[in-house]
């Protein structure tokens, strides 16, 4: 399977999928601010489901 290295920002960008900008927007949207532990968390489960050799892309 294919190793997933960029998103799609806003339907048009191609960024590099960074940790660091998951932990951000998971902070601001879900978490809505509160407690970054949480946010970094959550990336870090997110970074290592989509580094999984096993993914499927769509």
């Amino acid at each position: 399977m294919a190793k997933i290295t960029h998103a799609v920002k806003q339907r048009v960008l191609w960024c590099p999928l960074r940790k660091e900008r998951i932990t951000n927007t998971t902070y601001r949207a879900a978490v809505g601010g509160r407690d970054r532990s949480i946010a970094q968390v959550l990336a870090s489960v997110s970074v290592a489901v989509l580094s999984e050799e096993s993914v499927q892309t769509l």
